[in-house]
């Protein structure tokens, strides 16, 4: 997934089969947090495809002649909205009658410079009833550069997969 990588023809077989909701775009909120669910139509290549591009880049000789499956697969992007409580501000007032607004609006600003979205990758990929479910996030920079967080957050979530399959450690194991 590399800038500028050739693609490498991957050596194994990686079934899709991820529920209708894994692959569809979704949008909700709760308190000052917004995700939003980023289905096939939202990333392209689908997120399917990019994980099995970086399985073949990072594991392809271990993964020779296996049968993998993604059972589930779901990218978010999350971002917590800026606020301020009003206690924050109480300190301005001895500026004038003003200074609590002017004080808000400050931290407001400053907040709201600094939030960016977060993108979120988690997976199940099984093999020989085996399940391995991994999570990783890659920060969306001060670039906005959404797909650089997305790359890194497929490479992290393929790494985790490899390493947790070549050291043994499925869903319900322990090292």
């Amino acid at each position: 997934m590399g800038t500028g990588t050739k693609p490498v023809a991957p050596m194994f077989t990686l079934l899709d089969q991820r529920p209708f909701e894994d692959r569809e775009t979704k949008s909700s909120a709760v308190g000052d947090w917004s995700e939003k669910v980023l289905g096939d139509d939202a990333i392209t290549p689908s997120p399917f495809r990019l994980l099995k591009a970086e399985l073949a880049r990072q594991g392809n000789e271990s993964l020779a002649r296996r049968t993998l499956t993604v059972t589930a697969m779901q990218v978010s992007s999350r971002v917590q909205s800026p606020s301020v409580d009003p206690r924050e501000t109480d300190s301005a007032a001895g500026v004038g009658p003003a200074g609590p607004a002017l004080a808000a609006a400050l931290i407001y600003g400053f907040r709201a410079a600094k939030t960016r979205p977060t993108i979120v990758v988690r997976t199940t990929i099984s093999e020989d009833n085996r399940e391995y479910s991994v999570y990783a996030r890659g920060e969306v920079g001060f670039s906005g550069n959404s797909s650089e967080a997305l790359t890194a957050a497929i490479s992290d979530a393929t790494k985790q997969v490899i390493e947790r399959m070549r050291d043994g450690v499925a869903n319900g194991t322990m090292k």
